[in-house]
């Protein structure tokens, strides 16, 4: 707050993405969100979806 008067500090998506590069840098950019759980249940994900894609293509081997 400045005077009394709050400050925004971002108004929209790329004037975020520009304060947030020119402020904290370019890997924080990019990196600074991504937490090893994210990275787990992102691996998972592709995991899972990997694993119902071949059980469905045997599965429908079965029946063809």
């Amino acid at each position: 707050m400045k005077g009394g008067v709050e400050v925004v500090r971002y108004k929209g998506l790329i004037q975020t993405l520009k304060t947030v590069y020119r402020e904290e840098g370019r890997d924080k950019l990019l990196y600074g969100g991504i937490h090893p759980r994210f990275m787990f249940n992102f691996f998972n994900g592709i995991m899972f979806l990997f694993l119902l894609d071949r059980f469905n293509s045997y599965v429908d081997s079965i029946y063809d």
